[in-house]
């Protein structure tokens, strides 16, 4: 399993943990069960013993009479959970439930009155048997222990309550002659308590024992009317309780088995639901590492695989589409070497234009200068010196040209990501109409054959000035190059285009035209299309092929177009158009 799926698998290991606090509260509840099972008790008790209370009046207060305390318990027989037994002051038992058949738990669980194990047990016994059972107590009694030693070492701890010897399941001290603490304290008057575990047995029996006390006389007196301080007044409806003496005491006995039985089935349950969150997890996590590891391992392969030993863009991202996180990484890369195959194809034609371009100089120097050494006359020597000059001249002029270009390349290139991050909206606007009219009037100035058509200002496009100006002057110099004389001026035409939004900007000239063959190619790098005649303006060596180029990598950088046509009339058009931010 991956990395990736090992952290799935934890964390969903870490939600099966939610059910175990489950099963460490039900230590709480047992102790809250117990102690509403001894209330239970409690109650049931306080009811025995006012029923068995001597009310008669004026019947000499003497013991719990037999005959009652059989009676009553014979009512009871199949209504109390608890077993109860009936003392007389001198602690002789002179009615138990026991004799008269199971109790209502013992018949619900098919337990007999005379059975030895405490009703509820057998189940829990059998629970306790089961496989998952027993392998997940293990570490609940690791706990359970651990926990004990620890606090055998705090302040206040209780030391465990060994079993008395005396106690049995069916009848405790009493039957051995023994009186219980909590039977003696009920004939003292108060209220006493016990739990007592047979060795072995993982259940206790509880025991609570309430004393029986005489019905009270009750004298209700009723106002006489007699003045404050006369003798004879009695008080307004006083009730003034007499006697009140310990006439006997009621023991109720219950296990516990039914209550941890109870709660060993709410544990077992607990753990059935911890087994099925385990397996569903690690089905989830084989599921998840499944759909997400395994993709991103083959993202991972295609990655790898794209680039040859050489450092060539030689493979492709072929991992199928998806939709979700890890489709949106596959288009990312897919996106990513495809730019980089477009970089890397630029990179090789662009070096192999270069060669190309510089051995044709560098070439024509050698020639020159080998036939130099054999030249005999002065003129001779003369004319191949200046073609030496002229193709140093002209190998110069393309490496500044270079120089221009990779810069230009390595800005717009900052440009690209913006646009492709955020959209041409992140870059800075541009007055386009005061930018063109500017160049217009310093070419006019300059003497240049020149004329704008177009606002003055209020045409804003989304791009750099400086690269917007460099694209003009390049347009505007491509046309003077083709331009005759005494044919009129370059017209530059700046519009909007309300139809789909686009700002158009439209460089004429009146030369010869572009063959149709060569409209496109005019904007390769290195490409020169040059007629005879059309050299006029700075040698014939002026012209490297990149300035229609730089035009097309400005515009397109800022999300425009530019295309070349032939006008009617003759002479070529150049129109770019670019995203107005209107």
């Amino acid at each position: 399993m991956s990395r990736i799926g090992v952290r799935l698998m934890a964390f969903n290991v870490l939600l099966v943990f939610l059910p175990l606090g489950a099963v460490v509260t039900l230590d709480r509840t047992e102790q809250q069960l117990l102690a509403a099972q001894e209330r239970a008790m409690v109650q049931q008790g306080r009811l025995v013993a006012a029923a068995l209370a001597d009310a008669e009046p004026g019947e000499i207060v003497g013991s719990v009479r037999r005959a009652e305390a059989l009676g009553l318990l014979w009512r009871l027989r199949r209504e109390t959970t608890a077993r109860i037994r009936v003392l007389d002051r001198d602690g002789i038992v002179l009615a138990d439930s026991a004799a008269f058949g199971p109790r209502r738990d013992e018949t619900r669980d098919g337990v007999g009155a005379g059975a030895g194990a405490p009703p509820g047990d057998g189940g829990s016994d059998q629970l306790r048997d089961r496989l998952l059972y027993r392998v997940g107590a293990l570490p609940f009694r690791a706990w359970q222990e651990i926990r004990g030693r620890l606090g055998s070492f705090l302040p206040g701890a209780a030391a465990p309550v060994a079993a008395d010897p005396r106690s049995s399941p069916a009848g405790g001290e009493l039957e051995t002659g023994g009186l219980g603490p909590e039977v003696q304290a009920a004939l003292s008057g108060r209220y006493g308590a016990a739990s007592r575990r047979l060795p072995g047995e993982r259940w206790t029996t509880l025991h609570s024992a309430l004393p029986i006390r005489a019905a009270p006389r009750l004298q209700v007196l009723v106002s006489t009317g007699a003045p404050s301080g006369v003798a004879g007044r009695v008080p307004l409806a006083g009730i003034e309780p007499e006697g009140g003496e310990v006439i006997g005491a009621v023991l109720l006995s219950q296990s516990t088995a039914q209550v941890l039985a109870d709660l060993d089935a709410a544990r077992l349950a607990v753990g059935r639901v911890i087994v099925v969150s385990l397996f569903v997890a690690a089905l989830l996590s084989l599921w998840m590492a499944g759909t997400i590891a395994r993709p991103l391992r083959r993202l991972r392969a295609d990655a790898e695989g794209l680039l040859d030993a050489g450092g060539r863009l030689v493979g492709e991202i072929e991992s199928p589409r998806r939709w979700d996180e890890i489709g949106d990484l596959r288009d990312a890369l897919r996106a990513l070497a495809r730019r980089l195959r477009g970089q890397q194809e630029v990179a090789e034609s662009f070096a192999a234009d270069v060669a190309h371009e510089i051995k044709t100089p560098l070439a024509a120097i050698r020639s020159a200068s080998e036939v130099l050494q054999s030249a005999e006359s002065v003129e001779q020597r003369r004319r191949f010196t200046e073609l030496i000059h002229a193709n140093v001249a002209r190998a110069e002029q393309l490496l500044s040209s270079l120089r221009e270009l990779a810069a230009i390349d390595a800005g717009l290139e900052e440009d690209r990501v913006r646009v492709e991050l955020a959209g041409v909206g992140s870059l800075p606007g541009c007055d386009l109409a005061r930018l063109v009219g500017e160049l217009v009037e310093n070419r006019r100035a300059a003497g240049d054959a020149v004329r704008y058509e177009g606002p003055e200002s209020g045409i804003v496009v989304r791009g750099r000035p400086e690269r917007l100006e460099q694209v003009i002057d390049n347009l505007v110099e491509n046309a003077l190059s083709f331009h005759p004389a005494m044919a009129g001026d370059v017209e530059v035409r700046l519009s909007h285009d309300r139809a789909d939004g686009d700002v158009v900007l439209r460089v004429s000239d009146r030369g010869p035209g572009i063959p149709a063959a060569d409209l496109e190619k005019v904007f390769r790098r290195f490409y020169s299309y040059r007629p005879a005649g059309s050299e006029k303006r700075a040698g014939d060596h002026s012209h490297a092929g990149l300035g229609l180029a730089i035009v097309r990598s400005v515009v397109e950088a800022y999300g425009g177009s530019v295309v070349a046509r032939n006008a009617a009339g003759g002479g070529a058009v150049f129109e770019c158009r670019l995203q107005s931010m209107e």
